[in-house]
């Protein structure tokens, strides 16, 4: 794979950064990065052609030079590059032409946060939050007060009160019972958790 080149795909997402939200050829892309690779857009028709002549000559140059920088060993390479950021879904491919060489391309959402390396909206909208009902917390509590070593009578008590106490003050509780599990005691049972 001595096509795939993280230092092109970098400078190709940079390209479309400085462009979003627009769409770009991928030609204009391909020249804005290898502006030595392009082939320039010249004439060998004598200047004393004038008119339609001359803008239809012109254009079939133009075209036939078009043409060349599609089919060059260094446009395959970098539209390979292109395909692989389109298929990671850091960019978006739109309009392709006939011969899939051409089309318009733009940066998206994940591949603007990829580039600023921060995470950005991805890590903030990939949080997962975990939400344990209250009912949920009570069980686990009531369970607890089941396993200590305290008479029937004073864990009947216990739950039966535990029952009364209201959302926000089970979450307070719950905060504060984390809160005085020793931090040794916290990474055993952390490490028993991931296998270590």
């Amino acid at each position: 794979m001595n096509w795939l080149n993280r230092g092109i795909q970098e400078k190709i997402l940079r390209v479309l950064s400085d462009n979003y939200p627009n769409c770009l050829k991928a030609t204009k892309v391909y020249n804005s990065l290898f502006p030595s690779n392009s082939l320039p857009i010249t004439s060998n028709i004598p200047v004393d052609k004038q008119g339609l002549g001359l803008a239809l000559t012109l254009g079939c140059e133009i075209q036939s030079q078009h043409l060349a920088t599609l089919q060059s060993d260094e446009f395959q390479y970098f539209l390979k590059n292109i395909y692989y950021l389109e298929e990671s879904g850091l960019i978006e491919i739109t309009s392709i032409d006939s011969l899939h060489k051409n089309f318009d391309c733009k940066i998206n959402h994940k591949g603007i946060d990829f580039l600023t390396d921060d995470g950005g909206l991805s890590a903030i909208l990939g949080v997962v939050t975990v939400k344990l009902h209250s009912d949920t917390i009570q069980a686990l509590i009531a369970a607890k007060i089941d396993q200590a070593e305290i008479s029937d009578s004073e864990k009947s008590w216990l739950k039966k009160e535990l029952g009364k106490i209201k959302d926000t003050a089970l979450s307070t509780l719950t905060e504060n019972a984390i809160n005085a599990i020793p931090a040794a005691t916290l990474i055993t049972l952390l490490k028993k958790f991931v296998g270590l």
